[in-house]
Order: structure tokens, then sequence, then C-alpha cells
């Protein structure tokens, strides 16, 4: 079964960006102009949402489901 991702706005599709780019809850929390917890939150959400493990388990199951250009080179 694949991941569920009905639902996702625009920060949740940049917070999982900016996670496969490696950047820290606070680095994202800076850059959406949110409160880390917020960031958190959204993080344990996507989590649940993809039946993701940890951090690293959502970035590869994002990358599988091909969302928000993730993974995708413009070679």
């Amino acid at each position: 079964m694949g991941p569920r991702v009905d639902g996702l706005d625009d920060a949740d599709l940049g917070i999982v960006q900016l996670l496969a780019e490696g950047a820290s809850t606070r680095e994202i929390a800076d850059i959406m102009s949110l409160s880390a917890r917020t960031i958190e939150h959204r993080i344990e959400r996507l989590k649940s949402a993809f039946g993701a493990r940890n951090i690293a388990h959502l970035v590869g199951l994002s990358i599988s489901a091909g969302i928000s250009g993730i993974g995708k080179r413009d070679d």
C-alpha cells in the first residue's frame, strides 16, 4: 500500500522538500516563519500520513511518491 498524500498543502510540500534538502526543524521554522514546535507537529502528521517511521523514511517515501519534485533533476 502506497503513502497517502491526499490533503497535503503547499506548506506540507515545502516542509518535505526542505527535509529532503537536509534542513533542520529550526531552519525550516525560520524559513517558513513558523515556530519550531509547529513544524514538529506538521512533520509528525506527515509521518503518520505516509506511514513513515522517521524523517529519513518520510523523505524516502516522498521521493517514491514523486511529490514536490523531490529527487528529480532538470538535466
